[in-house]
C-alpha cells in the first residue's frame, strides 16, 4: 500500500515529520526497484521467445525441405522399372490344377494405370487384395507377399464344384457357399467328368442366376450340404453312376410324411433323410456315411438294391427286381 504523502501540519513536531518522509522515501525505492526486476524479466523473456521463434522458422523451413525431398524421391523410385511388376506376368501364373487360362488372366484386371505398377505404391497389397477377393473362382485371399525389387507373391483359396444344377437350359457349376461358379475358369467343366451329383427338384421359379453370385435358396443349401458329405468319403462305385439329389421335399414342402432328401445312383433310390445342414433332429452324418459304405461294400455297383433307407436309426434295404434277360 502506498504511504501518503509526507506533511507537515502546522504545530506537529519535526521528528515525527521526518519519519514519515523516511518511510515514504523506503517505499518508493521498493517500487522503483521492483519495476526493474520486472522490466528485465520482461526483456530476458521477450528475447527468449524471440529465439525460440527463429529456431522453429528454421525447423519449419528444413522439415518442409526434407518433405519435397522426399517427395521426389518417392516419385523417382514409383517411376523406376527396377520396383515395377507388369500386369502381363501376373496373367502368365500357371494355372493351379482344375482352372484354365482364362480364369488366370483375370489375375491382370488389377485397376492400376498403366501396364505395371510399382511395388512402393501403398495402394498396392490392399488394391490386390480386394480385386482379387472379388474374382469369382477365388474364395479368399489368404497372403499377398511383396518380394522386393519387383516381385509379387500371393496365396488364393480356389473355389470348387461340388455339385451341379440345372437351371432352365443352362447347367450350372456351384459350391458350398452356393456359389455359380463361371464354367470357363474350370477345366474340366462337364458335370459327369468332374463326377457331380445333380441338383433337382428346386423351386426357383424363372429367376435369373448369375455366375458370380450366391443362390439364396434353402433347398439348395441343403442339397450341397449332402453333395459336400458325398464326396467327404471316396465313394467310387457311388460316382460311377449319375448321381441326383432331389430336393424338392425339404422342410416337408411336398409331404412331411415322407423323407426331405433322396438321392438317386443309377437305379437305386437312396432316402437320405435330412440334411447335415438341418437344426431338426437327425441322424448323425457319419453314421449315414458309414451304413452307405457298408451298402456299398457289399453291393459295389448297387445293381442288386432298389432302395436304401438312411434316415432311421436302422439301415433297411430293398432288393431290386431282376433285370430282364437280354434277348
Amino acid at each position: 500500500m502506498r504511504p501518503p504523502a509526507p506533511r507537515s501540519p502546522r504545530g506537529a513536531a519535526p521528528g515525527r515529520w521526518l519519519a514519515t518522509a523516511a518511510e515514504w522515501s523506503a517505499h518508493a525505492a521498493g517500487a522503483a526497484a521492483r519495476w526493474l526486476w520486472s522490466a528485465g524479466r520482461r526483456s530476458a523473456r521477450r528475447a527468449w521467445q524471440q529465439r525460440r521463434v527463429r529456431e522453429g522458422c528454421a525447423l519449419a523451413v528444413f522439415a518442409l525441405a526434407v518433405a519435397a525431398a522426399s517427395v521426389q524421391v518417392r516419385d523417382a523410385v514409383r517411376a523406376d522399372v527396377r520396383y515395377r511388376v507388369s500386369k502381363a506376368s501376373l496373367a502368365a501364373t500357371r494355372p493351379p490344377a482344375g482352372l484354365t487360362r482364362h480364369a488366370v488372366a483375370q489375375l491382370a484386371s488389377l485397376p492400376f494405370p498403366g501396364r505395371s505398377f510399382s511395388l512402393y505404391d501403398p495402394r498396392c497389397v490392399p488394391q490386390i487384395v480386394r480385386t482379387y477377393a472379388a474374382l469369382p473362382w477365388v474364395r479368399t485371399v489368404r497372403r499377398v507377399q511383396l518380394d522386393f525389387p519387383s516381385r509379387l507373391r500371393f496365396d488364393l483359396q480356389v473355389r470348387r464344384p461340388v455339385a451341379a444344377l440345372r437351371h432352365g437350359e443352362r447347367t450350372l457349376l456351384l459350391d458350398e457357399d452356393a456359389m455359380v461358379l463361371p464354367a470357363a475358369c474350370y477345366a474340366p467343366n462337364d458335370p459327369a467328368a468332374l463326377r457331380l451329383p445333380l441338383l433337382e427338384g428346386a423351386d426357383l421359379g424363372r429367376r435369373r442366376l448369375i455366375e458370380g453370385r450366391r443362390i439364396a435358396s434353402a433347398a439348395i443349401r441343403h442339397g450341397l450340404a449332402v453333395a459336400v458329405a458325398l464326396r467327404a468319403r471316396r465313394f467310387d462305385a457311388l460316382w460311377a453312376h449319375t448321381v441326383r439329389i432331389d430336393v424338392s421335399n425339404v422342410d416337408g414342402r411336398l409331404d412331411p410324411r415322407k423323407p426331405e432328401i433322396v438321392v438317386t445312383a443309377g437305379r437305386t433310390r437312396i432316402e437320405w433323410g435330412r440334411s447335415p445342414a438341418s437344426d431338426k433332429l437327425q441322424i448323425p452324418v457319419e453314421q449315414k456315411l458309414e451304413r452307405l459304405e457298408t451298402v456299398l461294400h457289399k453291393d459295389p455297383g448297387l445293381r442288386r438294391l432298389a432302395l436304401v433307407r438312411l434316415q432311421f436309426d436302422w439301415l433297411e434295404t430293398r432288393p431290386a427286381p431282376p433285370e430282364p434277360a437280354a434277348r
